[in-house]
């Protein structure tokens, strides 16, 4: 086997001809991905050699055990996965010699004649297992129009998606398709995937026939697409990162200035595309800087929609690092377009007085009434984990929490099964009480005043809030109606915080 290092650039882009693959052909291509064992599982152990490093410093240790194991599946991945380049009929073997000329003929396989008589194969786009799908996708910055595939956000944001999904789904800025495809495969009717990029919009249609899944694919700006049509679950992973001073804006990753325009934007159009009961749920990334907190921004993005809105907000990675990571994203070889690129993010930072990053997995609900329920942003720790499920309890909680106080007297709450309570004595003072999480809650550990300790150990076990109030009231002397009041404050500010959920 010869492999010659990976794709150079410099050549000129090749357009995509989807037409090119024929459905025997696509569904060819699948059989014998599986069949050769190209799979999720063979993915992540590659991903797990070296982990955590820049690509320019692993890849050398990845293509080297990949080159050990020496198995069609371990040719995939160094073609598909790490963009090595073959020369002497290795892919040819892995696929069939016919896969690889009608991948050439589509535009994802270059194919070249040496003067020595051999062929040079070089991939011209990625080809990824994910979940229980195959999606072409772009090497992050191959091209001016490169296609974004499955990254670390599209996970973030896929476990928070449910299980089954609503009838219609949009998905706006798909990429290669991968969160509209998954949609379809967990039971979606109807899907819709919007992209303002040509390429992305029939890199979606290829990936949908290649998978067997019924999407529609659109051109356009953000929900431009879609004008007047309404949606049960919106989902959406806008560009999000600075644009550099000084450097190109590459469509799939830059946001502008401060990197939040383009999500301030399809927040602004998320109301009109919104079924009764919709949602929609969007993973961004933002500076924090001077005036108005990310979620007052958000808020006022959304205008006079009666709509409720959370964020789930995490600690980003400090600036410099942020700074290293983007442009490394751009420029993976880490040479002289890397090291400008590192100062402009800097200098992108510095010009709108950044002091930190934050991420945030925003949330806006139709909760049917005539004017928002709750605007919240919850600080999480940088272990949260998105689970459909954290997040309906904590959509559930704020509900309940904004409620009035008949409905509150009225509800049952427990404390968070992710939390424990914990008491810390220290010599000369009196015992704290706190309210530790389990890694992965969406909900950060706390020191508790003495009501809300209370509370949480009446509340181990499901119990209704005119009991806890009676109870409460017990164990002050005094009677429910002198510390309703007060219970419910603290009810109301422990199921915000993630303290309670409802029972």
């Amino acid at each position: 086997m010869t492999i010659l290092g990976v794709v150079s650039g410099g050549r000129e882009p090749r357009k995509l001809d989807q037409e090119a693959l024929d459905d025997a052909a696509l569904g060819a291509l699948r059989s014998r991905l599986r069949e050769v064992g190209y799979t999720v599982d063979a993915l992540a152990r590659a991903e797990r050699i070296a982990p955590g490093a820049f690509d320019a410093l692993r890849l050398p240790l990845v293509r080297h055990r990949l080159e050990q194991e020496d198995s069609p599946a371990s040719w995939l991945l160094q073609a598909f996965a790490y963009d090595a380049t073959f020369t002497d009929g290795t892919l040819e073997r892995a696929l069939g010699g016919g896969l690889v000329e009608a991948l050439h003929r589509a535009g994802l396989v270059r194919i070249t004649q040496l003067d020595d008589g051999r062929r040079l194969v070089c991939p011209e786009a990625r080809l990824l297992p994910f979940e229980d799908d195959y999606l072409f996708c772009d090497a992050p910055g191959s091209r001016p129009d490169s296609v974004m595939g499955p990254g670390p956000t599209t996970q973030m944001l896929l476990r928070a998606l449910p299980e089954r999904m609503p009838e219609r789904v949009l998905d706006v800025g798909t990429g290669a398709g991968t969160i509209a495809l998954v949609a379809a495969a967990r039971g979606a009717r109807r899907v819709v995937a919007t992209d303002v990029n040509a390429r992305a919009v029939a890199m979606a249609r290829l990936n949908a026939r290649l998978n067997g899944r019924a999407i529609e694919c659109v051109e356009g700006d953000l929900l431009a697409p879609v004008h007047g049509e309404r949606f049960d679950l919106v989902v959406s992973q806008p560009p999000f990162v600075t644009q550099p001073l000084g450097g190109v804006t590459v469509a799939y990753l830059h946001g502008g200035a401060a990197g939040d325009e383009i999500a301030l934007r399809l927040f602004s159009e998320v109301p009109g595309a919104l079924a009764p009961g919709g949602r929609a749920m969007a993973f961004v990334e933002s500076l924090r800087r001077p005036g108005p907190p990310l979620t007052a921004r958000v808020r006022t993005a959304l205008g006079a929609a009666p709509l409720d809105l959370l964020l789930l907000l995490e600690p980003g990675q400090p600036l410099d690092r942020q700074a290293i990571a983007y442009a490394a994203g751009e420029h993976p070889r880490l040479d002289l377009a890397f090291s400008e690129a590192v100062v402009g993010y800097a200098r992108a930072f510095e010009a709108v007085g950044a002091q930190d990053a934050q991420r945030a997995l925003v949330v806006v609900s139709d909760g049917g009434g005539t004017e928002p329920r709750y605007t919240a942003g919850v600080p999480v720790p940088s272990s949260a984990r998105f689970s459909a499920e954290a997040v309906e309890r904590a959509l559930g909680a704020l509900a309940l929490a904004s409620s009035p106080d008949p409905a509150m007297l009225a509800a049952a709450v427990a404390l968070t099964p992710a939390a424990r309570i914990c008491e810390e004595h220290r010599a000369g003072g009196e015992p704290r009480a706190y309210l530790r999480f389990d890694a992965g809650a969406l909900a950060q550990d706390r020191e508790l005043n003495p009501a809300l300790a209370a509370l949480c150990q009446l509340a181990l076990e499901p119990t209704s809030v005119v009991d806890l109030i009676a109870e409460y009231a017990a164990a002050c002397d005094a009677g429910p109606d002198d510390v309703r009041t007060q219970v419910l404050g603290a009810l109301r500010e422990g199921l915000a915080s993630g303290a309670f959920v409802t029972a």
